[in-house]
């Protein structure tokens, strides 16, 4: 009876000794809302790091669309600029062609102009030879025709001088292939070999312009 007395009162000193919370029993319902609120936590935190890396990615893209912006900006600034000289230089082109175009105008007018005038200036000079030969014609006589003739070309070398003409080619001169041509070689052995022995028709110059080249006789070796 003792025995059995012992044994059941070390069980019920074992019912009786308070559990270890490792051995309590678990609540399903307070582990779900646990883990519930943990996830939500982790949920949380992930949204808020998503929100975080949006308003940053805004940012960024805002910063990206201003400077896009701007760069628009300065390129629509550019090309009215562009468009601004590209206009003035086309103002600039047509003012300058016609400006060119008067002032070839000008100078083909000036040219006709002065060569009218030189020409006119020459004429007028020859006018009173021309008026001496006509008076040398009036007359019957061969000796006064011959007279009147000697002495319209004795006034030759005035007119010529007045004009700027230059007469060349003379017998005696040195033949010079830039100014004369020879027509002939002269035998004459009391001639200068290279010189002029005779002459067919006068030379003249205008300034360094030969008019004509002088034909003439040169003599031979």
């Amino acid at each position: 009876m003792q025995s059995d007395e012992k044994t059941n009162g070390e069980r019920g000193a074992v019912e009786n000794y308070p559990l270890d919370k490792a051995d309590e029993p678990v609540d399903e319902s307070v582990k779900d809302k646990e883990d519930t609120k943990e996830n939500n936590r982790d949920k949380s935190k992930e949204k808020n790091k998503a929100d975080k890396d949006k308003e940053k990615d805004s940012k960024k893209l805002s910063v990206e669309l201003k400077a896009v912006k701007e760069e628009l900006a300065s390129m629509k600034k550019a090309k009215m600029e562009a468009e601004v000289a590209l206009a003035e230089l086309g103002d600039k082109h047509l003012r300058l062609a016609a400006e060119y175009d008067n002032y070839r105008r000008r100078s083909i007018k000036e040219r006709e102009d002065a060569y009218c005038d030189a020409y006119g200036d020459a004429l007028l000079k020859m006018l009173p030879m021309i008026d001496n030969f006509e008076r040398a014609a009036q007359y019957t006589e061969p000796e006064k025709l011959a007279d009147g003739v000697k002495l319209i070309l004795r006034g030759l070398p005035d007119l010529y001088s007045s004009l700027g003409i230059e007469v060349f080619g003379e017998v005696g001169d040195v033949f010079d292939p830039t100014i004369h041509d020879a027509v002939m070689k002269s035998e004459d052995s009391t001639a200068e070999p290279g010189t002029i022995t005779a002459v067919f028709q006068k030379g003249y110059k205008f300034g360094d312009k030969v008019l004509r080249y002088a034909s003439v006789v040169v003599a031979g070796e």
